[in-house]
C-alpha cells in the first residue's frame, strides 16, 4: 500500500541520515484499475513504459480517469 511504501522510504532515509526525516511521495491511481494501480509504483511504471505506455494500458477500458494523491 501507499502507506507501507511511505513508511519504508522514511525508515530507510532516517537510517541513512541517522535521525528523523520527512519524505514526500505521490501516487497515481487509475479508475479503470479500481484505484489500485499504479499507485505508489508510478515512478517504476513510467520508467518501464513511459507516458505513452501508460495511456496504451488504459485503451481497453472505458475511462482514463485517475486520481493523484500526495
Amino acid at each position: 500500500s501507499a502507506d507501507e511504501v511511505a513508511r519504508d522510504k522514511c525508515a530507510r532515509a532516517a537510517a541513512q541520515l541517522g535521525g528523523p526525516v520527512l519524505t514526500e511521495d505521490t501516487c497515481l491511481s487509475f479508475d479503470a484499475m479500481q484505484g489500485k494501480l499504479p499507485g505508489p509504483y508510478i515512478k517504476w511504471f513510467l520508467d518501464a513504459v513511459g507516458t505513452e505506455g501508460l495511456c496504451k494500458m488504459l485503451d481497453a477500458f472505458p475511462t482514463r480517469g485517475a486520481t493523484a494523491v500526495r
